[in-house]
Formats: structure tokens, sequence, C-alpha cells
């Protein structure tokens, strides 16, 4: 049996270790933009099963939450409205470590959340929001055309919390790859072994 205070694999770790393992990779991407777990890519259910990369915008322990901000009117709203399910990946290339995690969402607009995320953002930051035109929308040329007021970029700013309800992970090795589940349960967390 693997050593747990120096494993081979962050995989043989306790579950409650592997979420305080993932937990601190999450904490410490809000500080640093170089991190790779600061750019997940978001799955939502939807025409041609759309996949984009989102910004961690903040973490939760309890319950096990992410937090990313989106426009109102982009293509990802009314997919999560009719289905708040979403897959979240992360991958690195260094560790070769893929985490998935499914979650089930909860859109916050012109909430008090959303108000409390929209004031922790820079005026660069509140200013995407400010854009006149719609995401995705056609433009004739490639510059963005924002209303002068920032603030005004409230009215399209949307706060999402994902809630993780299991995490897949999948460790490639050459001495073997390795996978498990993890899901949480009313006593911790429980980890299922899954052939990669």
């Amino acid at each position: 049996m693997p050593d747990s205070s120096n494993p081979s694999s962050p995989l043989h770790l306790s579950p409650p270790d592997i979420i305080r393992w993932l937990s601190d990779k999450w904490q410490t991407s809000l500080c640093t933009t170089q991190s790779i777990y600061r750019f997940p890519q978001l799955a939502t259910i939807g025409h041609n099963a759309p996949v984009r990369t989102v910004v961690l915008r903040a973490f939760h322990a309890s319950p096990l939450s992410i937090q990313f901000h989106t426009d109102i009117r982009s293509a990802k709203v009314p997919q999560l409205r009719e289905n708040p399910q979403a897959t979240i990946h992360w991958y690195d290339p260094i560790e070769r470590l893929q985490t998935i995690a499914r979650t089930t969402t909860e859109l916050h607009h012109g909430t008090n959340p959303a108000r409390t995320a929209w004031q922790g953002l820079p005026v660069h930051g509140k200013r995407q929001y400010s854009q006149t035109d719609t995401p995705g929308a056609e433009m004739q040329a490639p510059s963005p055309r924002f209303a002068e007021d920032p603030e005004y970029g409230w009215n399209h700013f949307c706060l999402i919390v994902a809630t993780i309800t299991e995490i897949d992970m999948l460790h490639l090795r050459q001495e073997g790859n390795i996978r498990c589940k993890l899901t949480p349960e009313k006593t911790g967390w429980s980890r299922m072994w899954l052939a990669p």
C-alpha cells in the first residue's frame, strides 16, 4: 500500500486529503494567473455540445463549489437555465492529471451574491460586461463597442456558482494509469476506483 505521506500519485491520498489537495490547487489559482487550475473548461448541455474556457473566480470548501462569471446574454445562460448540470474539466500537463467535476449550477443575476462579486471586480473587469454587442454576435471589425459607463455592465453581469457533486480523476503514469471517482456523502467523501 502506498505511503500516504509520500504518495506516488495524489489519487493514493485518502479521499479527504485528495479534496484538500484539489482545494489547495483551486485556492492558489485565485492568486496565480499562470495556474493551470485558473482556467478550466466548462461543458453545458445544449446545441453542438458547447465547451468553453472560464476563469475561476472563487472557491468554497463547504459545500465544495467554485464560482465564475459570465455575461447574462451569453449562450451558456439559457443552456444552464434549461439544465443546470454542467461539467468542469482541468488538465495538468506537468502532473499529467485530468480532473472532471460534475456540478449543479446556480445563476445569480441582480442578486446580493452577484453584487458582491461585481463589486470585487476591477474597472477593466467590469468593462468587459459593458460591451453593446451580444457575446457571439457577428461584428464588422475585431473591436468591441462599450458603453461609456462601466456600471452599465452590471445589467449584464451574472455570477455562476457550481456545486460539485462528483469528481473523476485520471492520472496518466508510465507505471500504469490510475483513475478514481469521488462522491460526497453525509460522513465525508468516498472513493471508488475505476478502470482508466
